[in-house]
């Protein structure tokens, strides 16, 4: 009851309930039972736990205190608070309810067992290895259908493990049930009920073994006086601290306890006013559907909404504490505390304590950030926000410390990159320290990522990417003492070997695709190692085409590899085997030593293994427990190992020293001055649980059964009343895909909502317009937006980084020019001497060579590029690799043959299978008739024999080098079709023949091409010596001019230009075409280099690059002719 005088607002005392503590002094209850002492604050109810502690005169002073509480960070909390207040936390045994539950039944029932056969890990077990023997009867006919054609085990550890669940779960809730299903007895509770009873009894007839809920039926029909084991004392008291939450069985322990103890729980309790019966509006609307369903009068004056958050969101407490309060022997001791202060997050959290929801008017002004709604664009933006608020609320108070921060998410794993992200890159004036708590072991550490890769082992395509990427970890690397240099190294000679996927013809012939081996790993280090032994001397030996130039001081990695591949084949082929548990831990850690190898230093690589290596040990150990000892196959094995590894890893601990990231997670309700919650988003929180569809439960509902909906709303309430100084909430408030409005969780509509509910509107606003302009920031969608640097906005950044691009004015005009079209050079540090290959170089790729030689910029990747997928036609650089080969051997032998030959088969450059001879035959004719043109100008002539000879050009000496078949008119060829930069490179060597008079008396200067597998040829009219000088010299000042400015030089767009002007065509509209590209041509702008040198430019309406066109390419039109064939 409460005390009719007067208390501070500030404070209410603590008393008895019964007692008043201000006039009265003596109880009016009997003998204690259990003793409730309940509070708002958990600092209170520690305070009263740190009193009782030092108050306490046990007979036995060496006992450990045993202090129930929910959550292993409930207890590090409570620790480090003793340690802090009372000076020291020694011999306190800090026990969840479940595992005391256990000792205790344990203890009074021995022999009774440490660990049950019938714990959730062990039972899924015994469902995999009883189930299929049951499917035959009639009662399993749905899980006999469910369960047809299953013949890896991909269903059965799935529904085994749901089912495990479902057990569990009745173990606790519904124990009941489980033991009239025992006598024989049909509850009545669905059509699942019969299989589920069934399986049931197989499974307690399995074994000798008695379950918890009959363990606990025969404890609790015992009286509690008698002595239990005395492997296990039990001290006068039993403390329980915050919990907020209890199964049934344990609380019904507890009760059986205090006969004979004294059992004192310290409950939080957000509400000094009984709440248990408060009913929430949308509760209670659907109430009032059914009402008008059958026609009843409405009945909502009989429910007491109360507090509209506290009816909506704390059912969960709202169960327990109706649970607590039907036990009359209950006795209560009120602790409450009226907070003091004036923020909007107090006069919220009084609201809630006083059932008063006009404690939250007014709202704040913009001074007050107690309580505040952040919508970002994405994760990344969210925390962003939240490191420049956490730097806003240090600096506002400096007593303030990153241990008093707690920021909790839904999943853990989807923010831990963009925490890693934003709060690691911040510089030292910035730097926040932090933990990431609750990761999955998996995702702590690379290696624990590789070994999940080894486990994906039979999915592989073993593609050149795959095996490539699994190399490259840091461990496997130092497994297989591969150095950095060789990495290189052998990614080069993979791509040059052609290696795409597959590990040989029997692998791709087990995936149906043909039972070919070009392309396979076996086939490429066959090339590689007969490239590294015979040499460049032979083209085919014994049906393999050796790889040319393997050598070099890294070669030894090609025997490292062949070692890695066939480890992981053999690794793979024991994967596909059914085994034993305990034979798959054996494979398994002889794999972690076989691939992983961890630096000595790397104390969390070594941490990460041993928590690998205990999880195994764990998985055998279970299957030991359950009696399983026929084969497992793999997919349930990984199932099984999956469900271990995303259990958080050993290091992740709640809460840090630092700021403290973790999931959402029930029963933490730990104090924090200021509390941060991500990803309040519609659809991601509250999270949707898919449940079971057999699980009875769902049909039958009893009072404090839980769902994670209502779990995931009571922890919202919990984390707002458990911040002290600040709560932070944001959510993703527009889609990626489209950048449209997306909704916040409805619980921050449930909050705004709340908050419209209580304010009062004037007349120029309504009153959600009001509650948003207090409560909710809307930030923009990056970093160095202008209002972040902006006094006049309640949004403030502290990157000041980002202050020259937030002062920047918008870009609206077009980007300024690259470079203000200025080279690094001068005209005058062009050299004096050059060479003839110098101007090919310029005017084959002018955009390129003016950025790397000017000013030092490289766009370019020239490590190799690993492809995963064979080649299907002779396109691209691959093509073009495949038509040179067959040019040579054209050349060398006369002619190509019929078929296509070995040599160029076992190359790698033509498509696997019976395709390779089609597209051989496509280009075999024209590139025989090029060879036959291309022989007929070597004839009587030497290609070794060089010439040179030297010319001097408006001050430039030019050295220029021909052989003999040059002198003989032929300028170049290319094995496909004719580009600007080719009929540039022939030009060029046409004009310095010429000017040096080589040419033969009856040369006639050509070159060729391959178009549409046909012969392309254009030839120069010859010119006089003066003529090809005068060219030469203005190209020579061209390319002087490229030293001290940017030349607007795009060879492909002006010669398009150049043909269509000399034509009378549209030459503008000719240079878009081919600047732009279409679908037969890629455009120039494509390349990064050209891209680059024409940013800030209109270069195909700039006047220079129309003179820049006429000037270079009109003389080579003038001076050519074309035809489509020879």
């Amino acid at each position: 009851m409460r005390c009719d005088q007067d208390l501070p607002r500030s404070h209410i005392m603590i008393a008895p309930r019964g007692i008043c503590a201000c006039c009265c002094g003596a109880s009016t209850i009997g003998k204690l039972v259990i003793e409730l002492i309940q509070s708002n604050r958990l600092e209170v109810l520690a305070a009263q736990l740190a009193q009782a502690l030092m108050q306490a005169t046990d007979d036995a002073p060496l006992q450990p205190v045993i202090v129930l509480v929910p959550h292993p960070g409930m207890a590090r909390w409570l620790r480090r608070w003793l340690a802090e207040h009372i000076g020291i936390c020694a011999n306190i045994d800090f026990v969840l309810p479940a595992v005391f539950a256990w000792r205790v039944l344990a203890a009074r029932l021995s022999p009774a067992p440490r660990e049950s056969v019938y714990a959730r890990e062990v039972l899924v077990w015994r469902i995999v290895q009883l189930l299929p023997t049951l499917l035959d009867r009639a009662e399993f006919a749905p899980l006999q259908r469910y369960l047809a054609g299953d013949n890896n085990s991909t269903r059965l550890y799935p529904l085994a493990a749901r089912l495990a669940d479902t057990y569990d779960k009745y173990l606790v809730y519904r124990g009941d049930w489980l033991l009239a299903w025992e006598k024989g007895r049909l509850l009545d509770l669905g059509e699942d009920e019969i299989w589920q009873q069934k399986l049931w009894i197989a499974l307690v007839q399995q074994v000798s073994e008695p379950h918890r809920a009959a363990l606990f039926q025969r404890l609790l029909q015992q009286p509690a006086s008698l002595q239990l084991d005395s492997d296990f004392v039990l001290p006068t008291v039993i403390h329980g601290f915050g919990l907020s939450q209890l199964a049934p069985v344990h609380l019904d322990v507890l009760r059986w306890l205090s006969a004979a103890r004294d059992v004192r729980l310290y409950q939080l309790n957000y509400s000094l006013h009984y709440w248990g019966d408060l009913t929430a509006e949308r509760d209670l609307a659907r109430y009032r559907a059914r009402w008008m369903q059958l026609g009843l009068p409405d009945r909502s004056a009989y429910h007491d909404v109360g507090h509209p958050l506290l009816a909506s969101w704390g059912k969960p407490g709202r169960d327990f504490l109706q649970r607590l309060h039907n036990d009359e022997t209950l006795q209560e001791t009120d602790a409450f505390e009226l907070m003091p202060g004036d923020s909007l997050l107090t006069r919220l959290q009084r609201s809630l304590l006083l059932l008063e929801p006009e404690q939250c008017t007014p709202l704040p002004n913009a001074t007050d950030r107690s309580l505040q709604i952040h919508a970002c664009a994405n994760r990344l933006r969210e925390v962003e926000a939240l490191h420049d608020v956490l730097l806003d609320a240090f600096s506002e108070n400096l007593s303030l410390m990153p241990r008093d921060v707690v920021v909790m998410v839904p999943r853990i794993d989807d923010y831990a990159s963009a925490i890693s992200a934003v709060f690691v890159s911040q510089p030292a004036s910035r730097q926040i320290p932090f933990r990431i708590a609750d990761r999955a072991l998996l995702a702590e550490h690379v290696v624990l990522q590789g070994f999940r890769a080894l486990l994906d082992l039979p999915q592989w395509r073993f593609s050149a990417s795959e095996v490539l990427g699994f190399l490259s970890q840091t461990p496997v690397m130092r497994c297989f003492d591969i150095s950095e240099q060789e990495k290189v190294s052998l990614a080069q000679w993979i791509e040059a070997a052609g290696i795409r996927w597959g590990l040989d013809a029997s692998f791709r012939a087990d995936l149906g695709v043909g039972d070919f081996s070009e392309h396979t790993w076996r086939e490429g280090l066959d090339r590689l190692l007969a490239g590294y032994a015979l040499g460049d001397d032979i083209d085919v030996w014994r049906g393999v085409a050796p790889i040319a130039d393997i050598e070099g001081q890294y070669v030894q990695a090609l025997g490292k590899l062949a070692t890695l591949l066939q480890s992981l084949q053999q690794l793979r082929e024991r994967l596909t085997h059914p085994q034993t548990m305990a034979q798959w831990q054996q494979l398994l850690l002889a794999a972690l030593d076989d691939f992983f190898l961890p630096a000595t230093d790397d104390s969390e690589a070594v941490e990460a293994l041993t928590g690998l290596r205990a999880a195994l040990g764990a998985l055998a150990t279970n299957a030991e427990r359950a009696l399983l000892d026929q084969p497992i196959a793999f997919a349930a094995m990984r199932e099984a190992l999956d469900e271990q590894l995303a259990e958080p890893g050993s290091f992740s601990r709640f809460p840090g020293d630092g700021v403290t990231f973790c999931t959402l997670v029930p029963l933490r309700a730990v104090p924090f001055r200021v509390v941060a919650l991500l990803g309040m988003n519609d659809g991601e929180f509250p999270r949707i649980a898919t449940p079971n569809s057999f699980d009875l439960m769902r049909q039958h509902v009893r009072l404090g059964d839980r769902n994670t909906r209502d779990d995931d709303r009571y922890l919202f309430l919990e984390a707002l009343l458990a911040a002290r100084d600040r709560v932070h909430l944001s959510y993703i408030d527009r889609r990626a895909e489209d950048g449209q409005p997306r909704p916040p969780s409805a619980l921050i509509d449930e909050l705004l909502e709340f908050f419209r509910g209580v304010v009062e509107a004037d007349a120029s606003e309504d009153r959600m317009q009001k509650v948003h302009a207090a409560l909710l920031r809307r930030h923009p969608l990056h970093p160095f937006a202008r209002e972040y640097f902006s006094a006049a906005n309640v949004l403030q950044s502290f990157a000041d980084e980002w202050l020259p691009a937030a002062r920047s004015e918008p870009i609206a005009a077009p980007m300024p020019r690259f470079a203000d079209n200025r080279s690094s050079y001068a005209e005058a540090d062009a050299p004096v001497a050059i060479t003839l290959a110098d101007l090919q170089r310029f005017f084959s790729h002018p955009a390129r060579v003016q950025l790397h030689d000017r000013l030092g910029i490289d766009l370019y990747d020239d490590s190799a590029e690993i492809q995963d997928d064979e080649t299907f036609v002779l396109d691209g650089l691959g093509g073009y690799n495949a038509r040179v080969a067959m040019l040579e051997l054209s050349l060398k032998h006369g002619s190509l043959p019929e078929t296509l030959p070995d040599s160029l088969r076992l190359a790698g450059l033509f498509p696997a299978g019976p395709t390779a001879g089609s597209v051989y035959a496509a280009h075999r004719e024209s590139l025989n008739d090029l060879a036959k043109e291309l022989r007929h100008f070597s004839l009587n002539s030497d290609p070794d024999a060089q010439k040179t000879a030297v010319l001097d050009i408006a001050g430039f000496t030019l050295d220029m080098t021909w052989n003999s078949a040059h002198g003989a008119g032929l300028l170049n060829h290319r094995v496909g079709g004719l580009r600007a930069r080719d009929h540039l490179s022939a030009w060029l060597m046409h004009l310095v023949l010429s000017a040096v008079n080589a040419y033969a008396v009856d040369a006639k200067p050509v070159y060729f091409g391959i178009k549409k597998a046909r012969i392309e040829a254009a030839t120069f009219a010859r010119l006089s010596v003066p003529e090809a000088i005068e060219i030469l010299r203005v190209l020579i000042d061209i390319y002087r001019r490229s030293f001290a400015e940017l030349l607007p030089l795009f060879p492909e767009s002006q010669y398009a230009f150049a043909v269509a002007q000399r034509k009378a065509k549209d030459a503008h509209a000719a240079a878009i075409e081919s600047w732009y590209g279409n679908e037969h041509q890629r455009g120039e702008y494509l390349d990064a280099h050209v891209a680059l040198l024409a940013r800030g430019r209109e270069p195909l309406i700039d006047a220079e690059f129309e003179t820049l066109a006429q000037t270079i390419f009109m003389p080579l039109l003038d001076c050519s002719t074309a035809s489509d064939e020879t």
